[in-house]
């Protein structure tokens, strides 16, 4: 599919994006760039479509060499059964930590326990 030719106003009448994006989030060259210079460890994902954008990412995270948490309470997929398959079954198995919102905020300003 080429995804650089889609333009508005086709003859449809139909709106059309000029670009999408893939379905990883993070590892565009200024990203990593800005991770690299931050010396960012851990991404922390949250978002939409938990069994391919957030799938993704998270591997994509992972590959890459970070540390990788789901934030459970802040992402949505197409069913709860999905969603829940996709959490507990490949991401907090194979590649991070799935945990919630509230988890994630009480971390802030303590010793990293993935480091033990």
């Amino acid at each position: 599919m080429d995804r650089g030719n889609a333009r508005p106003g086709t003859e449809s009448g139909r709106l059309s994006c000029e670009y999408k994006a893939p379905v990883q989030c993070l590892f565009w060259d200024r990203s990593r760039l800005a991770a690299e210079d931050l010396k960012v460890e851990t991404v922390v994902l949250t978002g939409v479509m938990t069994e391919i954008c957030i799938l993704c990412s998270a591997f994509e995270a992972f590959n890459r060499d970070y540390r990788v948490v789901v934030v459970k309470d802040c992402t949505a997929g197409r069913d709860p059964e999905t969603e829940a398959c996709v959490l507990q079954r490949i991401i907090a198995l194979e590649v991070g930590w799935v945990l919630t919102s509230e988890e994630v905020i009480q971390s802030f300003g303590k010793p990293n326990p993935m480091n033990s």
